[in-house]
């Protein structure tokens, strides 16, 4: 006859064991990616397979096409609910700070010589499109910046601002080491609590204090934002897609091209990948081409890789 404790003892087991089949069953059960996610010690770019680029002819096609959806087809309507984790910084499991030379390496990891990729999240959404060219190059692709911090020295809106200044610097001494083959700047222009003279300004004294460095520079512009949220806007007007287009305006980012200019820094402008006469749709192709209203998606930046390649290889000598 088994005492209370024993009756206790006996219990709590057999609810350890119901537990641990639950659990069990849970995790066989979910989806292959969602298992994969569990393992953390795997790099989630091995774990998610490479989207294949396509031709500038393709890319070109496929963006002249953009603004004729109605509706939404089956393939897109599919990837609404899980447009949000499609960015680098999920795909990747990248932190939110990037300053040194080691810990956010793409590219050849074990490359002698470096790519760098200054700025903030909107540097970060290009990755799926550099990354291709520098492992082609052997080169260590090097990524710098803080999601939320400025390339320039400028006070912005952002929460990050107190301590933009040392993730900055801290940057730019790693810039000053390395001796990239190329350093391409890229950022954010819609922060506010500025001018387009003062950006400009700002833009090119950081423009001096990289070229001080010795590598080449090159600017990628920004790119335009969505009015209305995404992908809560493609989930809401599936069949009325143009509602959820976004128009470009002249804003500081023609600053920015300015001072590229001004400083013979050669400048790429991604909207032609994006945009058909100054109207941008949120879908190109059957891809969700952003995962937000701001940024491009990890998956449309693969597929610019081709193109990519060329407008950096046009400006710039990697040998």
């Amino acid at each position: 006859m088994l005492t209370p404790g024993a009756h206790r003892h006996r219990a709590l087991t057999l609810l350890s064991i119901v537990a641990s089949l639950t659990f069990l069953v849970i995790v066989m059960t979910l989806p292959t990616a969602s298992r994969s996610t569990l393992d953390h010690s795997a790099p989630r770019e091995k774990i998610l397979p490479d989207i294949a680029p396509g031709s500038p002819a393709e890319v070109r096609r496929l963006v002249t096409q953009s603004l004729q959806f109605a509706a939404l087809p089956t393939v897109v309507t599919t990837q609404i609910p899980h447009a949000i984790g499609d960015n680098a910084g999920t795909v990747l499991r990248m932190p939110d700070s990037c300053v040194t030379a080691t810990n956010c390496v793409y590219g050849d990891r074990h490359g002698a010589g470096a790519m760098v990729l200054f700025g903030d999240s909107h540097a970060r959404m290009w990755i799926g499109a550099i990354n291709p060219l520098a492992r082609e190059e052997h080169l260590r692709l090097i990524v710098l910046g803080h999601n939320g911090c400025p390339l320039v020295a400028l006070t912005t809106a952002s929460s990050y601002s107190p301590t933009c200044v040392t993730f900055r610097q801290q940057a730019l001494s790693v810039i000053a080491q390395v001796h990239a083959r190329v350093v391409i700047l890229t950022n954010r222009t819609t922060y506010g609590g500025f001018t387009s003279a003062q950006w400009q300004s700002a833009l090119g004294r950081t423009f001096q204090e990289v070229r001080a460095s010795g590598s080449p520079l090159l600017m990628i512009g920004d790119i335009q934002e969505f009015t209305l949220p995404l992908p809560d806007c493609l989930a809401r007007f599936s069949k009325k897609v143009a509602i959820c287009f976004a128009h470009e305006s002249a804003g500081i980012d023609a600053a920015e091209r300015a001072v590229a200019r001004e400083n013979r820094v050669p400048y790429i402008d991604p909207r032609q990948w994006l945009c058909v006469q100054h109207t941008c749709s949120p879908v190109i192709g059957s891809f969700i081409a952003y995962w937000n209203g701001q940024h491009v998606s990890y998956r449309y930046s693969q597929y610019l890789a081709v193109v990519m390649a060329q407008a950096i290889q046009a400006r710039v000598h990697l040998h």
